[in-house]
């Protein structure tokens, strides 16, 4: 009879073990949560609000697009005159657009011959007249004229040569006719006539353009600007 009393007692012992284990389990797996997906819910185009959907595609064409392309920067010449510029334009441009330059540069250095500034203007002309005397008779032909305004106002100009040596030609020639002469450089500016150009989208495009034009374009000169100092637009 006591066996069977200490055979029940750990009998219900192991029953409300077992009971409390299991439910201990049951309470752990409910607090178990499942992890939130990181991949966004799916939206069909037809449960997007209609402004929503028109900046999605604004915005979609504006990522396509990409960043504007630098043009690049040319200028062409020069040229010798305004009309040869304007003929280059409708035969080469290809529908460019060239916009024309004028600008002054600094000439060839050249050598005025001259005998120096008189007192007046009448004691200029009386040693002109001299002077051209003596240069007919030794059949010289140079060109002499009294300059009438400037720093050599009142000197006598003798000939304005490219080449140094012809100066120094008719120096000798004069000295030998007992008439002392001096030499002096000077640089007279001149205008060039350019071409400028924003209308090329690489240094790559501009190069096949000059090749193409460069047979028969002799003489002209390209260079690179920047593209800051070109006006915009044409």
């Amino acid at each position: 009879m006591r066996g069977v009393i200490w055979g029940l007692l750990v009998s219900n012992l192991l029953f409300f073990g077992w009971h409390f284990l299991q439910r201990g389990a049951v309470e752990s797996v409910g607090l178990v949560r499942e992890p939130r997906s990181s991949v966004p819910a799916l939206v069909l185009l037809s449960e997007v609000p209609d402004g929503q959907l028109q900046a999605f595609t604004f915005a979609s064409r504006a990522d396509d697009a990409g960043p504007a392309a630098e043009p690049y920067c040319v200028e062409v010449g020069p040229f010798a005159s305004e009309l040869i510029l304007e003929q280059f334009v409708a035969a080469r441009a290809g529908g460019r657009q060239m916009r024309p330059d004028k600008r002054s540069v600094s000439g060839d250095v050249q050598y005025r011959v001259y005998m120096p500034v008189q007192e007046s203007r009448e004691a200029a002309s009386t040693l002109l007249a001299t002077l051209r005397a003596a240069i007919i008779e030794h059949r010289l032909g140079y060109d002499s004229f009294v300059i009438s305004s400037g720093e050599m106002e009142n000197a006598i100009s003798l000939g304005l040569f490219s080449e140094q040596a012809n100066a120094r030609d008719v120096e000798a020639q004069l000295a030998a006719l007992g008439y002392e002469v001096q030499i002096r450089e000077e640089t007279k500016p001149r205008e060039e006539m350019w071409l400028l150009s924003s209308d090329f989208v690489s240094s790559e495009q501009f190069n096949l353009w000059w090749l193409e034009i460069a047979p028969t374009s002799a003489g002209l000169q390209r260079r690179e600007k920047l593209c800051e100092t070109i006006a915009q637009p044409f």
